[in-house]
């Protein structure tokens, strides 16, 4: 009878432990689920081709605004000097023009990244990131204009930010 008790009680020991472990291999089953590789973003021809002009505008007002940088303070000081011949003052109003027709194609393509931004469905998760590039633009035209060019290469500095801000945020 013993043997039979200790028989009986070893089966519903089993049992038991049996039961205990399907329902944690249950609960395993519940708490992994099967890891699906994540989607890769799809990157639309749209956006990459986009990304490339952001990225070039990046590059382009860079090198602008570094070679601005010693010609702004020459004609600034050149403005300034009254001693200065009437040669040197021509040139450097034709090098005030440059620059400032340089500062307005700079504009101008600002106007048309923004106009891409908006145009085009892909990119318009995006304007966020690039709105207000051509009007800080336009202020450091207007700087330029008013002969402020060291302070229109700081303004272009903002735009040159804002593009990479963009072009951080693009897929």
């Amino acid at each position: 009878m013993l043997k039979n008790r200790k028989s009986n009680l070893l089966l519903q020991i089993v049992g038991i432990l049996l039961c205990l472990l399907s329902l944690s291999v249950a609960a395993a089953a519940q708490k992994k689920p099967a890891k699906k590789p994540a989607p890769k973003p799809v990157t639309s021809f749209v956006v990459k081709d986009e990304s490339l002009k952001v990225a070039n505008q990046i590059k382009n007002i860079s090198r602008f605004v570094f070679v601005l940088g010693g010609t702004a303070r020459t004609i600034e000081d050149i403005d300034k000097d009254p001693k200065a011949s009437p040669s040197v003052k021509e040139k450097n109003r034709a090098a005030k023009q440059t620059v400032l027709q340089t500062i307005k194609d700079v504009r101008a393509g600002m106007v048309q990244l923004e106009s891409d931004f908006h145009a085009k469905p892909e990119l318009r998760p995006f304007i966020v990131f690039i709105q207000g590039v051509s009007e800080t633009a336009g202020i450091a035209e207007d700087q330029a204009t008013a002969g402020q060019f060291n302070t229109a290469g700081k303004t272009l500095l903002e735009v040159v930010n804002k593009l990479t801000d963009t072009l951080q945020n693009l897929p």
